[in-house]
């Protein structure tokens, strides 16, 4: 999913659901949802290898003023 997607999604659930805004965030710790835990950090831009896996690897936080074609996810906890 790309973030416009992401984004785009989320707005239209809080424009529906207006109370979730005041909800905790979680996030599941992997694809069969068998951990959740809270979201603690804002989001961060950064370089990664495998986006077309299920798990990435080589990732590396990125400065947000140094943006460039190698940047490629943006994590959100």
């Amino acid at each position: 999913m790309i973030v416009s997607e992401y984004v785009n999604n989320f707005i239209q659930l809080l424009k529906k659901n207006p109370e979730i805004g005041e909800l905790e965030v979680i996030y599941s710790q992997d694809a069969e949802g068998n951990s959740y835990q809270k979201v603690f950090y804002t989001p961060s831009i950064m370089k990664t290898e495998g986006l077309e896996n299920a798990y990435v690897t080589g990732v590396v936080n990125i400065d947000p003023n140094e943006i460039d074609e190698e940047t490629s996810a943006l994590c959100i906890n």
